[in-house]
């Protein structure tokens, strides 16, 4: 049996494995947002590339949010909750400028 804080450490380290699968099949433009079937799929739109800095800061930022908030969401709820909270804002503010096409866009 595996010791209960390696456990929780491995199960953030296979979701981000997964993640990180994810991410690579949409940035290889594999996979399909929508229905091919039914006929309405998401087209991918031009890309732009990201400063260096900001995808380090918003890689440190999940990270830190997903191995500091499983060792303290039992113990610190309100406050892990808050600060996962205001990581999400701070990355959505280091990413709004370099995604080329607006959200309310992608959405009508």
């Amino acid at each position: 049996m595996i010791s209960h804080p390696f456990r929780n450490t491995l199960v953030i380290l296979i979701a981000c494995l997964i993640g990180l699968v994810m991410a690579g099949l949409v940035c290889a433009r594999q996979f399909v947002f929508g229905s091919e079937s039914g006929h309405w799929v998401y087209a991918y739109h031009p890309t732009t590339s990201a400063p260096l800095w900001i995808v380090v800061v918003v890689l440190a930022l999940l990270g830190a949010s997903a191995l500091i908030g499983s060792g303290r969401i039992a113990s610190h709820e309100r406050t892990t909750v808050f600060g996962c909270f205001l990581g999400v804002l701070l990355i959505q503010f280091l990413i709004h400028d370099i995604y080329p096409v607006p959200l309310d866009a992608l959405v009508r």
